[in-house]
């Protein structure tokens, strides 16, 4: 069972990487054949008052990703960060 700090997991088939966010804006990659970490974002300055009560949220495109933390929205290259 994940913490109810960490999004649910979007996996990225081109990329073989799984891809999380958390409250405070950390977006970690991982390579989903090993689980090994293969790079990951620092947290977010400020996140926003709502980062304790608002669920983190993480959605998957083809070109980039998209993380929510509180009242902060930010997004990356799914290849790096």
């Amino acid at each position: 069972m994940r913490p109810p700090w960490w999004t649910a997991a979007s996996i990225s088939s081109t990329y073989k990487r799984v891809y999380f966010a958390n409250r405070f804006g950390r977006l970690p990659a991982l390579d989903s054949r090993t689980g090994a970490e293969v790079w990951r974002t620092s947290a977010l300055d400020d996140p926003g008052d709502k980062a304790q009560s608002c669920p983190p949220r993480v959605l998957l495109g083809e070109d980039a990703i998209v993380a929510t933390a509180g009242d902060a929205a930010f997004s990356r290259s799914p290849g790096r960060p």
